[in-house]
């Protein structure tokens, strides 16, 4: 396979499922915004599942209005524009990493592996190194 610039990789999945997913994945979020007044930090963990909403119901229009590499490229550049956040300012960020779990679920939906959106932060990113850890989904 090609750089993810050069190429768009082949999705065995189709639109409708990666929309029940989708639309799964936001039922989840809502939970969470519920659950978050259970938690030590509710402001922040409200904040991120509704950042994931927001991911999730961006995601549904562009599939459903464009079809599904519209989605994946759109994704690519929401992705890009997380990646140029300050390393400083990531880790207290909710909305940003909730955009941050939702991109990559999306992404772990079409069946692109950890190793493959590790290269799309590569070639974002050249001095980015591959992440050690995963970004935990509901």
């Amino acid at each position: 396979m090609g750089t993810w610039r050069e190429e768009l990789p082949v999705f065995n999945v189709s639109p409708e499922d990666v929309l029940r997913g989708l639309k799964r994945s936001k039922r989840l979020a809502k939970q969470d915004i519920l659950a978050s007044s259970k938690t030590p930090n509710p402001r922040y963990w409200t904040a991120h599942a509704e950042a994931r909403r927001r991911v999730y119901d961006l995601l549904m229009e562009a599939i459903e209005r464009e079809g599904l590499d519209s989605a994946y490229h759109l994704a690519r550049r929401q992705f890009a524009t997380l990646l140029e956040t300050p390393a400083d300012r990531r880790a207290d960020d909710p909305e940003r990493n909730g955009e941050e779990q939702a991109l990559r679920l999306f992404f772990a939906m079409l069946g692109l592996a950890d190793q493959d959106v590790d290269t799309l932060v590569q070639e974002i990113t050249p001095e980015a190194a591959p992440s050690s850890s995963s970004v935990a989904v509901n």
